[in-house]
C-alpha cells in the first residue's frame, strides 16, 4: 500500500515534477534497489540514539559502527566518497525514506535528499536529526512509564547520524516499523505486531484495480458499515492529536503520508501510529504548563503560536487527513452536518483535557486559509466551512 495504493497529497505535490530518479519512485516496477553505504570514518560524525530495540544492533554492525554513511543513489556526494557497501532496500510512499530488505526487516532509514523532492529539498541536518531523536526520547518516557492511551502509538526513531562532509551536513535516521503502541508500555500487554495501514492508503485508489472501493469501504461494509467506519476512524483522528498536543505539548504534522492505523482482530480503527517527527512542533505554552522541557520539538515563538496550532489543526489534520476520510461514503460523505458533529466531539475531549479550544487557536481568517477549506469554529460550537466547494 505504501507503493500503490496513494493518490498524493491535497497539496498536490506528490506526483508533481520534482521527485526522485523514476527508479527509486515507490511506483517502479522493481520493487528494491541498493542504498549505497559511504566510508565516513575520516569525516567528523555526531551520533544520537533513543531507546533502540536490539534489532537495531544489525543495522549499526552492518554500517561498521557509524563509520559507513547509506545516502541515495540521486545524490552527487555518492562521486566523492569511497563505496564500502549497500543495503537492499524498497522505496515508502515518502521516496527518500526506504524499508529495509532482509535481515534488517521491520526498519527504515530516512535519507538525506539535497535536491528539491516535492516542494522543497529534504535534508537530513544536525538540528533536524537531533529533533527528531529528542521527540522520540519524549515519547518513549510517557509509552515506558504506561501513560500512553491505547488510542495512540508511533514508530519511533531511535538511531541518527550526521557527518559533516566538507560544506555540506549529511544525515540519516533510522526509524523502526514495529510500533510502540499505548498499553504495552510498563510491562503491558504486547500482542505482537498489529495490521497498520497508512491512513493515505485508506481513501485512496489502488493504481493497480482502480475499480476496487477505497479501503474504508471496504472495511467498513465488512464490519460496522461504511458512514460509522469512517465516523469512528475521524473521531480517532482527532482524539490522538488532542491528547499528544494537550498531554505532551507536541503539534505533529497529522497529514495522511505521517499517519497510520492500526486496526483490531476486528478490523476496525483501534489507534492512530504516528511517525516522522523531523517537523513537530513544541507547543512552548502548553510544555510549560505541564512542567515539561520547552527545548523538545521545533522552536516557536509565544506570539506564533497560535497560527502554528491552527496550521496544524485546521490545515494539516482538518484538510489533508479528515476531508479526505469524511467525503468517502457517497451522500453522506463530508457533510456539513458531519463537520459540526466532529467539531463538538473536538471540543468535548479538549475539555476533557482540561482545555477550551477558542482559547488556544487564532480568532478570524488565517490568509493562508483559502475558500473551500473546512474550518474549525473558534467561537461557536463545533467547525464550519466558508463555502460549500468542500464538500464536492
Amino acid at each position: 500500500m505504501e507503493r500503490y495504493v496513494n493518490d498524493g497529497s491535497p497539496s498536490g505535490w506528490s506526483h508533481g515534477p520534482f521527485q526522485v530518479s523514476e527508479r527509486y519512485r515507490p511506483m517502479w516496477k522493481e520493487a528494491t534497489f541498493a542504498v549505497p553505504v559511504v566510508d565516513v570514518a575520516r569525516l567528523p560524525t555526531t551520533q544520537w540514539y533513543a531507546s533502540p530495540h536490539e534489532a537495531v544492533r544489525l543495522v549499526h554492525e552492518k554500517l561498521d559502527d557509524g563509520h559507513g554513511l547509506p545516502i541515495h543513489p540521486d545524490l552527487k556526494l555518492l562521486g566523492r566518497l569511497r563505496t564500502m557497501g549497500a543495503i537492499d532496500a524498497s522505496p515508502t510512499s515518502s521516496s527518500r525514506t526506504v524499508a529495509l530488505r532482509a535481515p534488517y526487516e521491520r526498519m527504515h532509514i530516512k535519507l538525506h535528499y539535497a535536491n528539491l523532492l516535492g516542494r522543497a529539498p529534504r535534508e537530513l541536518n544536525a538540528l533536524r536529526v537531533e529533533r527528531s531523536i529528542l521527540v522520540s526520547r519524549d515519547l518513549d518516557r510517557i509509552w515506558s512509564g504506561g501513560c500512553l492511551p491505547a488510542c495512540i502509538g508511533y514508530l519511533p526513531e531511535t538511531w541518527g547520524m550526521v557527518v559533516q562532509a566538507k560544506e555540506q551536513s549529511v544525515g540519516v535516521l533510522l526509524r523502526e516499523a514495529r510500533p510502540r503502541l499505548g498499553g504495552t508500555g510498563a510491562g503491558g500487554a504486547d500482542d505482537g505486531i498489529p495490521i497498520l495501514l497508512p491512513l493515505f492508503a485508506m481513501f485512496s485508489q489502488d493504481v493497480r484495480f482502480p475499480e476496487h472501493p477505497t479501503l474504508i469501504e471496504q472495511l467498513g461494509r465488512a464490519t460496522v458499515g461504511v458512514l460509522a467506519y469512517r465516523e469512528r476512524l475521524a473521531r480517532l483522528l482527532i482524539e490522538s492529536f488532542l491528547w499528544l498536543w494537550l498531554r505532551v505539548g507536541l503539534l505533529f504534522e497529522a497529514h495522511a503520508q505521517n499517519l497510520l492505523v492500526a486496526v483490531d482482530q476486528h478490523l476496525l480503527p483501534s489507534s492512530v501510529v504516528v511517525r516522522d517527527f523531523q517537523d513537530v512542533t513544541g507547543d512552548a505554552e502548553v510544555r510549560a504548563l505541564l512542567g515539561l522541557d520547552t527545548v523538545v520539538g521545533k522552536r516557536s515563538e509565544i506570539g506564533q503560536l497560535r497560527n502554528l496550532r491552527s496550521w496544524h489543526w485546521d490545515t494539516k489534520l482538518g484538510i489533508y487527513a479528515l476531508r479526505p476520510v469524511l467525503n468517502i461514503g457517497g451522500s453522506g460523505g463530508g457533510t456539513r452536518g458531519m463537520w459540526f458533529e466532529m467539531g463538538a466531539y473536538a471540543r468535548t475531549i479538549a475539555a476533557d483535557l482540561g482545555y477550551q479550544l477558542g482559547s488556544l487557536l487564532p480568532p478570524g481568517e488565517r490568509a493562508d486559509i483559502g475558500p473551500g477549506v473546512p474550518r474549525w469554529d473558534l467561537t461557536g460550537p463545533s467547525f464550519v466551512l466558508q463555502s460549500d466547494e468542500v464538500l464536492r
